[in-house]
């Protein structure tokens, strides 16, 4: 009927979990969703028992991923993940010693700083290198974007951590050369648009 909601369990959905496969969500409300749906399916059909389905949103696997790569010693486990809020953290260090750097006033970090943590993340996602963003800086903001991005990236590589895209491009390169375990099946869930690295990661895959 017109005006129903669509299901979230599709048959290639169904599919992957049945057959023990993972499900990765745009959304942490997508992953709820879904079990929700998965768990009504399995009991609508009679069922009393049944596995949890592996539904997890992106940044939870990225999560279990890096657990996997710390157990078994691979490159990315070698780094240490760190949570957003100590990514939160580092960009405000950044950005205030950048102040204090250029006599800047820093009474309005605690607004940039989500804004160039969702930027660099943006830039990341999508391809875009730092030298990239610094050839590209045509005007006083892009510069001093391109100059925190760069200070962000030494304390990362300083640090040996790696933030939430930095630990999708870690593991990409551990699955890729086969040192990590690879799920059965993975479904990939409302992502749209497709940016290049969850492409690069999907390859490794």
């Amino acid at each position: 009927m017109p005006g129903d909601r669509v299901p979230v369990v599709t048959p290639a959905i169904h599919g992957i979990l049945a057959d023990g496969g993972t499900v990765i969500t745009a959304t942490h409300r997508l992953a709820r969703t879904l079990r929700l749906e998965w768990d009504r399916s399995q009991a609508a059909s009679g069922l009393q028992v049944w596995p949890s389905a592996d539904i997890l949103p992106l940044d939870a696997w990225l999560r279990r991923g890096w657990d996997a790569a710390l157990v078994l010693g691979t490159p990315a486990g070698a780094r240490r993940l760190l949570a957003e809020e100590e990514s939160r953290l580092l960009w405000r260090q950044v950005i205030d010693t950048w102040a204090r750097r250029n006599n800047r006033g820093a009474s309005d970090v605690g607004v940039i700083v989500p804004l160039a943590r969702a930027g660099w993340r943006l830039a990341e996602t999508w391809g875009i290198s730092l030298a990239a963003l610094q050839d590209a800086a045509d005007s006083d903001d892009a510069r001093a974007f391109a100059s925190w991005a760069s200070d962000y990236q030494r304390l990362l590589q300083d640090g040996q951590w790696l933030d939430a895209i930095g630990a999708l491009h870690a593991l990409a390169a551990d699955f890729a050369a086969g040192l990590l375990p690879v799920p059965r099946q993975i479904g990939w869930l409302a992502f749209d648009p497709w940016p290049p690295a969850y492409a690069t990661l999907n390859r490794a895959l």
